[in-house]
C-alpha cells in the first residue's frame, strides 16, 4: 500500500473514532439514566406509573378518597349566600396542593338557581372546610346546596412533622346574637416552627347540629409561640337557637415548605 493510501485509510479510521466517541457522549447518558417519579413509565420501587415508592406522588388507589360530611348555604343579605362544605381527609400522610370544587344551589322546588366553582388545598389528617362568599342567587332563595369535587386530588406525601402542623384554637360564646352575631377565637401557634398560609373556619350549629352560620379569615404568618385573637361577625341573626361551636384551623403544609 502506498503511503497516501495508509494516511487515507488512517484518518478515515480516526474520524470513525471521533463520531464514535461523539455518539457515545450524546446517547449512552439517555440510555444508562436512572429511573425518575417523572418519566411517565412504572419502574424501579414505583407502585404505579411515576407514584408510590420512592415518589413523592401517591398512587391513586393507595389513598382514601375524601368524604363529604354536608354542605350548605347561608344567607348574607338580599339576594346574596356563602356556601360551606365539611369535608374529611382520612389520609394522615397526605395533602393535596389542589383540587378543584363545584357548589350547586336549587330552590324549595329542586329548581337550579346557580353554581360556583373554585379550588381548595387540601391538608393531611383530618376536617377542612372549603368556603365561598357572596354568590349572588337574584331574588330566588336557595333551600339546597350540592357540592361535589371537579378531579381527583394529586395526593403527595407529608413528613410525621408536616402532617401534626396545626393551630390551637378556642372559641368564646356568641354574643350579639339578636342583631349581628359576633365570636371572638383565640389562637395560638403551640408548633416550633413558623406557619404560614393559614385559614381558620367558624361554624355556628343548633342543638340538632345542623349549622346555622359560617365564616372564614386567613392569617398569613404566625411566628412559632404566636397568640392572635380574631372576630367573626355575621350581618344577619341566625335562623335559630346558638348551642355550639366549631372552629376548623387549616395550614398549607406544601407552602411551608422551605
Amino acid at each position: 500500500m502506498t503511503w497516501a493510501g495508509r494516511r487515507k485509510l488512517y484518518y478515515g479510521g480516526l474520524a470513525c473514532i471521533v463520531i464514535a466517541l461523539f455518539l457515545f457522549v450524546k446517547i449512552y447518558p439517555k440510555l444508562s439514566a436512572a429511573p425518575t417519579c417523572f418519566d411517565g413509565k412504572q419502574n424501579t420501587n414505583e407502585r404505579g406509573v411515576d407514584c408510590g415508592g420512592g415518589c413523592a406522588k401517591i398512587c391513586q388507589a393507595d389513598a382514601s378518597p375524601l368524604v363529604v360530611k354536608w354542605s350548605r348555604s347561608f344567607k348574607v343579605g338580599d339576594g346574596f349566600y356563602n356556601a360551606f362544605a365539611y369535608v374529611e381527609n382520612q389520609n394522615i400522610r397526605a395533602a393535596a396542593p389542589l383540587v378543584r370544587y363545584e357548589f350547586t344551589l336549587y330552590d324549595k322546588d329542586n329548581v337550579f338557581i346557580t353554581t360556583r366553582q373554585g379550588s381548595a388545598y387540601v391538608p393531611p389528617n383530618g376536617r377542612l372546610g372549603i368556603f365561598e362568599s357572596a354568590i349572588d342567587t337574584g331574588k330566588r332563595a336557595p333551600k339546597y346546596t350540592t357540592f361535589h369535587f371537579l378531579n381527583e386530588p394529586i395526593w403527595l406525601t407529608v413528613t410525621e412533622e408536616e402532617s401534626t402542623q396545626s393551630v390551637f384554637a378556642e372559641a368564646g360564646v356568641p354574643t350579639n346574637l339578636d342583631i349581628a352575631p359576633r365570636l371572638q377565637v383565640s389562637l395560638e401557634n403551640q408548633s416550633i416552627s413558623t406557619l404560614r398560609n393559614i385559614d381558620v373556619f367558624a361554624i355556628i350549629y343548633d342543638e340538632d347540629g345542623i349549622a346555622l352560620g359560617t365564616s372564614k379569615t386567613s392569617i398569613d404568618t404566625m411566628v412559632s409561640g404566636q397568640k392572635k385573637s380574631i372576630p367573626f361577625t355575621w350581618r344577619e341573626p341566625f335562623a335559630g337557637a346558638s348551642k355550639r361551636t366549631e372552629v376548623i384551623t387549616q395550614v398549607n403544609v406544601l407552602a411551608n415548605r422551605q
